[in-house]
Order: structure tokens, then sequence, then C-alpha cells
């Protein structure tokens, strides 16, 4: 269950990163 779970939380980090920069790049884009 542990490394099941800590599977999950890496996915949702690699996820939570990729949208932080696509937001970043949206932002940095439209100034």
């Amino acid at each position: 269950m542990a490394d099941y779970s800590s599977i999950v939380y890496k996915s949702i980090d690699v996820k939570a990163a990729f949208l932080y920069q696509m937001i970043w790049a949206i932002i940095i884009g439209s100034i």
C-alpha cells in the first residue's frame, strides 16, 4: 500500500509540475 501511494504521489507531482510550467508559460506569454 505504501509503494502504491508513493507512486500515485509521484505521478501527481509530475502532473502538477507540468501544469505549473504551462501556467507560467501562459502568464509570461500574455505579458
